[in-house]
Parts: C-alpha cells; structure tokens; sequence
C-alpha cells in the first residue's frame, strides 16, 4: 500500500498517529490517509 510509494518517516509517523486516532473514528482512516500523504490520489 503506502510503502511502495517510498513514504517519508514524517509521513509514517502521521500514519501511525493516524491509525491511533481511526481506531476511535474507524471510517476516517482513507480520508485520513488521502489528505495528510495523498498517496491515494
């Protein structure tokens, strides 16, 4: 998924806070994804 496109350490730890946070929020986890490393567009 996000690791075949090379992301950054600082993106890493925003999707690793970010999946802290979508264990509360459950369906933010694309929106999420999509909006702080845009790796989905």
């Amino acid at each position: 998924m996000f690791r075949a496109s090379g992301a950054s350490v600082i993106d890493l730890q925003r999707i690793r806070i970010g999946s802290i946070q979508l264990e509360k929020l459950d369906l933010e986890e694309g929106k999420f994804l999509l909006t702080e490393t845009g790796i989905w567009k």
